[in-house]
């Protein structure tokens, strides 16, 4: 009665009838004494964004009643899991007699658009001979991997891979995914390949860049901004870049190189802080000041250090902290950050002219 893992759209409205009718009298190829769970396929190929259903089978081959109390999906970065139904497994699924055995869908797997190809992990199955029990009954080995020709099998991106904006609006962002937004009318996230990003708005493509970071999207989903990064230098473990704005699709220069973009809620406004050098070591990039506020193209006064920039409630202004008596803080001969000794708030409202 076992099932393959099945990549399908979850189809909630058909569980009730396989949970009620899916308990049955274990066959003579069930092992006696023990509380056994499987699956038939232990590992499979998947699609990013696509959701696959397992099916399992759970039999009771000991000589007591056995309560399930609790269902658990692990799994390893490249994937999100979850339970099939919890609501309808608890009605439905409460307990297995001596001898009984449950086959249907137990849990959704999604594998994710960024992250290593291989994926492992495990469903968990919980109980015991009490309704309270939470034992581990069983715990079946999931290992599948992703078929996804853009990444290698680390999860980097291909240098040779072709920038495409592809992917299904059903299933568009990846769990905790930074740089991807859901909104009506289309998915909003950064693709990779040929070691450069561009931005998508569902199928539509943006300009190619070296790097995008900072993707911001409006609350109402109508303006679009996020700090683009281009003609870049490398060496060693340092790359140096120039670092702009693009509001929906329009550059906008800064005085110095840009970083911590900020939309205001509606969309009509826009910040940043711009630095005088900016470079990206080891992957992380590092500012240096004097620094300004830049609010829809005015700038404020220099300081040598600003944090925690926001926009007020009305989005009149913009609100953030001065550092001063500031020094470099170095993590071996590099200076990574900046320790203040005083930070104070201040205000900034520019021309507030807005998009």
């Amino acid at each position: 009665m076992n099932r393959d893992i099945v990549a399908s759209p979850v189809l909630k409205q058909n569980l009730f009838q396989v949970l009620s009718f899916g308990v049955v009298l274990c066959a003579a190829s069930c092992r006696a004494g023990e509380f056994e769970g499987s699956i038939d396929q232990y590992a499979a190929t998947l699609s990013p964004g696509q959701p696959a259903v397992i099916h399992a089978t759970l039999h009771n081959g000991t000589q007591s009643r056995i309560f399930l109390t609790g269902f658990q999906v692990l799994v390893s970065y490249g994937a999100s899991g979850a339970i099939y139904n919890p609501d309808l497994l608890h009605e439905s699924l409460q307990a297995l007699g001596p001898g009984q055995t449950w086959d249907g869908p137990l849990a959704v797997l999604t594998p994710k658009h960024r992250g290593p190809l291989s994926v492992s992990g495990s469903l968990i199955v919980k109980g015991g001979t009490s309704p309270k029990a939470t034992d581990m009954l069983v715990s079946i080995p999931l290992r599948f991997s992703i078929n996804d020709p853009s990444r290698n099998p680390d999860g980097s991106f291909n240098r040779d891979a072709v920038l495409r904006c592809d992917r299904s609006p059903e299933h568009c962002c990846d769990p905790s995914e930074s740089l991807c937004f859901e909104k009506k009318g289309g998915c909003v996230y950064i693709a990779d390949g040929f070691n450069r990003q561009q931005l998508c708005i569902g199928s539509e493509a943006g300009k190619v860049y070296d790097h995008i970071n900072d993707l911001r999207v409006s609350v109402a989903g109508n303006h679009v901004g996020y700090i683009a990064s281009d003609r870049c230098l490398s060496s060693n473990t340092d790359e140096l870049c120039r670092r702009k704005v693009v509001i929906d699709s329009f550059d906008h220069p800064a005085p110095g190189q840009a970083k911590d973009l900020i939309l205001s809620s509606d969309g009509s406004h826009w910040a940043f802080v711009s630095c005088q050098a900016c470079a990206r070591h080891l992957g992380k990039v590092i500012c240096s000041g004097p620094y300004q506020i830049v609010l829809d193209g005015h700038t404020s006064p220099k300081y040598e250090a600003v944090r925690s920039l926001s926009f007020s409630s009305g989005s009149t202004h913009v609100d953030y902290e001065i550092g001063r008596r500031c020094h470099p803080f170095f993590e071996g001969v590099v200076s990574t950050n900046i320790r203040c000794q005083e930070w104070t708030p201040a205000t900034f409202s520019g021309g507030a002219k807005g998009i």
